[in-house]
């Protein structure tokens, strides 16, 4: 189980923030947990009550201790240590609820002698002897109804009509402040580390099953109950589970859980506390699923879900033209880019990736650890955004934008296997297609394979249909782009031929050049319309030329000539100027490769982009002019 050693020595080197909430996120101690308190108790440091309040649904967030059994409740009677809800904390619950559970005082006696425990023992601190002082009258619900917190109805029970944060009355969560009393300082017990200390002592102290520890190969107090809340705070799915003893969760192999695995409780706590941390603090979501990359000393890495953010690295750039507008130009920025994360690594730097995800509500799924050295994981990643780079639009503070970048793992994903919604206009995929896309492209960017033939495939055949996408979108033209830039690394690696941004005149093979034709085309029907939206004949039959382009390049010839002669008749010179470029292409055509309706590969999706991007700069240019 390497990956929980290394995440135990992880929490070890970030021990010194234990239980500081640093941008959000806080590393929690061993043996602890969070919840959302709905009222905040303030007692004197003489156990008498002073006041209450409800809490802030931004405030809410509270570190508190847990035992094994109450950090994985579900039913049964499993109290917390200190904070807890009304029906473990308050004796006079059942006196208030209204159809209270028949062994609702059972919830109380079972946390009041469990901290009685806590209180009574080496470990014992002021602050929880207060607690425990003032708990132990059995009037909590009472004082909370005096002081305005809780609501009674008419028939003296709570109001189970009022609610506070959504959460009922009865049901609201309750922690802890006291007051001392001679100098009016407020000690929050869920933010004391000294009593987080002495609650991890104390459980350790009281810990009495030992066994061999399958991650440390030593004999210490084990625990076959494991923490769930690993994704997110409501996360009930556990990747570490034996209490199945009825299926084949181990039975057919060994007898007992103990025969399968052990593993201590403090190294449970420390992995399983380091990962939801890391999570938290960087971690990718897609959908259900977890990924999470990080450096064995935490040191900055560039992730490779998204490393240069979804427009490329280049948000600093305030000015439009200094942004890339060649491969050549990209590549050498990606390169000095990494080259800053590369010098801050040693040498022996060792990079981790995990990805969890659940395949039922309770059980969770590490469905991809792998280990990399610095340098492998650099180069990879250098030779992925170098490959897959082509020139994209985006907007950026109201401002048009256009350069290279890498579209990110998941927009190729979402463009490979989603469908553009009609009433928004957004594409949407299949969560299920989506991640099992995504954790493809994100094996081969992290391994430095080839592009999955799938995944082509799909942005292939999706790009072959323009009429799938709405114009006033511009879906089709973003998928256009991510198709160029997957396929460009694809030609690179497969065939060793480069194809760059910048149209290639020189460029002979037959599905680039068919993509010129058909760009052409495009333009001058596009041309003669007159603020309309509609497709073009030649994407209308893109699909069609793919399959049979001589075929279809006479039919569209056809098509395209009403067009002709309103250009002719409107605008003489940009006809003379098509008529020239299309002379140009047809001069590149080896004949047998003309006359062939072979089919085209995906070449074409780039000769098409490449001319339908030089008629725009020069459209541009004359504009400037």
């Amino acid at each position: 189980m390497s990956w929980m050693s290394e995440l135990s020595q992880l929490y070890d080197w970030e021990s010194d923030i234990i239980g500081e909430e640093i941008d959000g996120v806080t590393l929690l101690p061993i043996y602890h947990s969070t919840q959302k308190a709905q009222i905040d108790v303030f007692l004197f440091s003489d156990s008498t009550f002073a006041y209450a309040r409800k809490v802030e649904e931004d405030d809410s967030i509270t570190i508190i201790p847990v035992t094994s059994d109450s950090a994985t409740r579900s039913n049964g009677i499993a109290a917390h240590p200190l904070c807890d809800k009304l029906i473990y904390v308050a004796g006079d619950y059942g006196s208030y609820v209204k159809g209270a559970k028949k062994n609702a005082a059972e919830f109380f006696e079972q946390y009041i002698s469990q901290l009685s425990d806590w209180v009574n023992s080496e470990q014992t601190d002021l602050l929880i002897q207060t607690v425990y002082e003032y708990l132990r009258k059995g009037t909590l619900i009472e004082d909370l109804i005096h002081c305005g917190v809780l609501t009674k109805a008419d028939n003296g029970f709570l109001d189970e009509n009022i609610k506070i944060a959504a959460t009922k009355q009865s049901d609201c969560f309750v922690r802890f402040t006291v007051i001392d009393k001679e100098t009016a300082d407020e000690q929050k017990v869920w933010k004391c580390r000294r009593l987080y200390d002495k609650f991890i002592a104390y459980t350790e102290s009281v810990s009495a099953q030992r066994d061999l520890c399958y991650v440390t190969g030593e004999m210490l107090p084990v625990t076959y109950k494991h923490s769930s809340k690993i994704r997110n705070a409501g996360d009930k799915a556990k990747l570490l589970s034996s209490n199945d003893k009825d299926n084949y969760t181990y039975r057919g192999r060994f007898s007992t859980p103990a025969e399968a695995y052990a593993v201590s409780s403090i190294v449970s706590q420390k992995a399983h506390l380091a990962l939801r941390w890391l999570i938290e603090r960087q971690g990718t979501t897609v959908d259900t699923a977890k990924y999470v990359v990080w450096e064995s000393h935490l040191q900055p890495i560039l992730d490779a879900a998204n490393p240069f953010g979804d427009n490329g690295f280049f948000d600093d750039f305030e000015d439009d033209a200094l942004l890339p507008k060649t491969n050549i130009e990209y590549g050498k920025a990606v390169a000095k880019y990494i080259k800053g994360y590369r010098q801050k690594l040693d040498f022996s730097s060792k990079i981790l990736l995990i990805c969890v995800d659940a395949a039922t509500p309770g059980r969770l799924s590490m469905v991809q650890y792998q280990e990399f050295s610095a340098t492998d994981y650099y180069d990879n990643l250098e030779k992925w955004y170098k490959g897959v780079s082509w020139l994209a639009r985006w907007s950026r503070n109201g401002k048009h934008c256009c350069g290279i970048i890498t579209p990110s793992p998941y927009q190729i994903a979402r463009f490979a296997c989603g469908t553009e919604r009609s009433d928004s206009g957004k594409v949407v995929a299949d969560n299920n297609q989506l991640k099992i896309l995504f954790r493809q492209i994100y094996s081969c960017i992290l391994q430095g394979t080839a592009v999955p033939e799938n995944i082509l495939g799909s942005l292939y055949n999706r790009c072959a249909y323009p009429l799938k996408y709405s114009e006033k979108y511009g879906n089709w033209e973003r998928l256009l782009e991510i198709t160029c830039a997957v396929f460009r690394k694809h030609y690179i690696e497969k065939n060793g031929v480069t194809i760059n941004v910048g149209l290639d005149r020189n460029c002979t093979d037959r599905s680039y050049l068919y993509g010129r034709l058909t760009a052409v085309a495009d333009k001058m029907e596009s041309d003669t319309f007159e603020g309309d939206a509609r497709q073009t004949n030649a994407k209308r039959y893109m699909s069609a030329m793919l399959n049979a382009p001589f075929k279809t390049w006479a039919y569209l010839e056809e098509r395209v000539l009403p067009y002709t002669a309103k250009i002719i008749k409107q605008t003489p010179q940009f006809y003379a100027r098509y008529e020239k470029e299309l002379g140009e292409i047809h001069s590149l055509f080896k004949m047998e490769d003309f006359a062939s309706n072979e089919r085209l590969d995906a070449k074409f999706f780039m000769g098409f982009y490449c001319q339908k991007q030089d008629f725009y700069k020069k459209a541009t240019k004359e504009t400037e002019e």
